[in-house]
């Protein structure tokens, strides 16, 4: 079980939290809780319910934290749920331009919480910058460690149009994970470094394509 309250911010601190069930003999509920949420700071702002995240909108952004107070809530929460917080997964990320010195550090019963610039949910790989560049890269990389396997089953003489549907089906999914989420802000360099994959893909697949255009060349991949 696990969740939380999540309000959707523009900058302030961003915590993730993952809570694990108590090693309990008593039964415990499987009926999905109702969930606390946070304070409203600013009204204007809807309120969401996420499974995983609590965060925090500070305006102006020297005012005073008050995450501290939300995790406490939660513990609390967790406590009389007989649950638990997972420190070890529970990261917290500062967005935007916030004086640090009023942003106090976190931390709970079983130790502090830590603050990244990178975290990765849901499979997405989540900036404080608020730039995808991680991601990108990180998916392309992906993405270009399994042409190896393209390129092994074109030298065993596998059918263009099967290499074809290796790539649509094993390769082309991980460029295209939760794409609508991300891809209207990327940059063209990053739109670039995505469609280099699969550029070299059909160079794989159709080896007579090198040398021509990129249109032409899904022109033949159809």
């Amino acid at each position: 079980m696990c969740g939380c309250a999540f309000k959707k911010p523009l900058t302030g601190p961003y915590i993730t939290e993952v809570m694990e069930p108590r090693k309990s003999t008593s039964s415990v509920s499987t009926a999905e809780p109702t969930l606390p949420a946070a304070a409203v700071v600013e009204s204007l702002l809807p309120l969401f319910v996420m499974a995983n995240s609590s965060s925090e909108l500070i305006i102006p952004s020297g005012s005073p934290s008050n995450m501290t107070d939300y995790l406490s809530s939660l513990l609390i929460w967790t406590a009389d749920n007989d649950m638990q917080l997972n420190t070890f997964k529970t990261k917290e990320m500062i967005l935007g331009r916030i004086d640090l010195t009023s942003i106090p550090s976190l931390s709970t019963p079983t130790g502090p919480i830590q603050c990244v610039t990178t975290f990765k949910l849901l499979g997405l790989h989540l900036d404080a910058s608020l730039s995808w560049t991680t991601h990108i890269n990180t998916i392309v990389s992906k993405a270009s460690k399994r042409l190896y396997f393209l390129i092994q089953l074109r030298r065993a003489g596998v059918p263009p149009q099967q290499l074809l549907h290796f790539y649509m089906t094993v390769i082309r999914p991980v460029l295209e994970y939760a794409s609508p989420v991300w891809h209207y802000s990327i940059t063209r360099a990053q739109s670039q470094h995505l469609e280099s994959i699969q550029t070299r893909a059909v160079h794989i697949i159709f080896s007579f394509t090198r040398g021509m255009s990129y249109p032409n060349v899904l022109f033949v991949a159809n």
